[in-house]
């Protein structure tokens, strides 16, 4: 067997694992988007945040992008090992629909997390920034519209 062979082999592997560690990771990342629209964050974090400036909903998107990619470990970790992994063995072989596969997962499931958010929760003062990461409540999904509106919404003011 050459090692081209052996190459294309472990490529088509790849690609077959790859499909279903995305299918894998869908459904988990789907599942915790759904626990964070049901989930409401305690009262005693709502008199947390009212504590706070208004600027600090900023971090909120962020911080329910980074807790819902918690909450699709380990999926998120295989998916990532098993794409880069496939991307490497592909730059050899170069199958033009593994690269154009791989192109398509790296944008539907890794765009998603918004360095826009990112930007706007680092650019809080620290002692804000420090003040929404010690919070549990938001380390795990919860509804974003929900604590905006019970914290800082029309119904509060």
């Amino acid at each position: 067997m050459s090692a081209h062979a052996v190459s294309n082999d472990y490529v088509t592997y790849g690609y077959n694992l790859l499909q279903q560690q995305f299918v894998d990771f869908t459904d988990k990342h789907a599942k915790c988007s759904e626990t964070g629209k049901k989930e409401r964050i305690s009262d005693s974090s709502i008199k947390q945040l009212k504590a706070l400036p208004a600027i600090a909903a900023e971090g909120l998107g962020f911080l329910s992008i980074v807790a819902i990619n918690e909450c699709s470990q380990p999926e998120l970790s295989e998916l990532m090992r098993v794409l880069l992994t496939l991307e490497d063995l592909n730059r050899s072989a170069n199958v033009s629909y593994i690269s154009d596969y791989i192109l398509t997962i790296k944008k539907v499931a890794f765009i998603k997390f918004d360095l826009y958010s990112q930007k706007r929760f680092d650019a809080l003062p620290i002692d804000i920034r420090n003040i929404l990461l010690s919070m549990e409540d938001i380390k795990k999904p919860f509804n974003v519209m929900d604590t905006y509106d019970r914290t800082w919404g029309e119904a509060q003011k």
